[in-house]
């Protein structure tokens, strides 16, 4: 079964279904993602949430083809524009990257080479896009008019600058330029905010949220934080050693959440209330299972405080509790 809080699949721009992938390791096949499966509608956002090693970020970058040589795709299929991006060849996919699919990753260092100044990346991504046509004069004013999208304050002279004199929110919103250079019907945020201060961090999420709702592209953002997420998102999908508990608008995620998994994972977010209480955050006792032999049944089981016996024997198919809210969880399955 797919997830999907869409009423139509008209204006669909990814659909995930059944997705595995898994990882070649020396005591087997660690299975990071699951049987996955989602969508997502053109302008609208889409929180990917969870600890670190559930899957998330495999998911990602199975999305833009961009996985390890030890990976494998075990099953499933990624839909984006009605094309299957798991069959694409090289040359097909190096069309669709940085055009219709783009991606802003995790650490901006990393992502900048360092011995080219930002003109020139970004001359390059343009290139290889819209800006292929166009004259060495209309890529500079391009470039200028991309930097000022991001909120980046005097953009000739960033142009001439190399990564290494930048800050580090300052480079984010270059790689965040980057990724909208070509007009992408669908970018993918991997953490784009994790190495950034609070107030830094607060300026990337607006500056996304502004970008998505101005030119109309639909952003998967992969975090950690669900308070993060609530920023950016309509609906969240939350995920666990690989497979999705969850997935529904943001709102309800919040107001109602209905796996144990998504309402352990809200009470580890600080507020001010339990400042004011001085309660100390919440933690989820135990850790995350080895996926090269996941227990059986549900995932979560062994740390769950409302696990059943059928919860050790029986994996749970996703169930529509609310119009639009799913959630794989034996304590609903008398909705089906």
């Amino acid at each position: 079964m797919t997830y999907s809080i869409q009423e139509s699949r008209t204006d669909e721009v990814l659909r995930i279904s059944g997705l595995k992938i898994y990882y070649k390791g020396d005591l087997g096949l660690v299975k990071a993602v699951d049987g996955v499966s989602l969508s997502i509608n053109r302008g609208s956002s889409l929180a990917i949430v969870g600890e670190s090693g559930s899957g998330k970020t495999t998911l990602g970058h199975a999305i833009m083809r961009l996985l390890p040589y030890n990976a494998v795709i075990a099953g499933g299929e990624i839909i984006f524009n009605g094309r299957n991006v798991l069959s694409l060849s090289k040359e097909e996919l190096r069309k669709l990257r940085g055009y219709r699919l783009t991606m802003v990753f995790q650490e901006p260092s990393a992502a900048l080479n360092p011995v080219f100044k930002i003109g020139s990346f970004l001359k390059d991504v343009l290139k290889k896009g819209k800006g292929a046509s166009m004259s060495e004069s209309e890529l500079k004013e391009e470039m200028i008019s991309l930097l000022r999208k991001v909120r980046i304050p005097s953009p000739e002279e960033v142009l001439n600058k190399y990564p290494h004199e930048l800050s580090g929110g300052m480079k984010q919103r270059v790689l965040i330029a980057a990724a909208i250079a070509n007009g992408p019907d669908l970018m993918i945020a991997d953490e784009p905010t994790s190495a950034l201060d609070v107030s830094v961090q607060a300026q990337i999420l607006k500056l996304l949220d502004e970008l998505r709702a101005k030119m109309g592209l639909s952003l998967i953002f992969i975090t950690h934080n669900l308070g993060v997420a609530a920023q950016v998102s309509d609906q969240i999908a939350v995920m666990y050693a690989g497979k999705i508990m969850e997935l529904a608008p943001t709102s309800s995620i919040f107001e109602t959440p209905k796996h144990p998994y998504t309402s352990m994972l809200l009470k580890t977010i600080p507020t001010i209330r339990r400042e004011l209480k001085k309660e100390g955050l919440a933690a989820i006792p135990g850790s995350l299972p080895d996926l090269t032999s996941p227990p059986p049944g549900c995932r979560f089981h062994p740390r769950c405080p409302m696990a059943m016996e059928d919860c050790r024997k029986v994996d749970p198919e996703p169930i529509e509790v609310e119009k639009g809210h799913f959630v794989s969880c034996l304590l609903y399955r008398d909705k089906a």
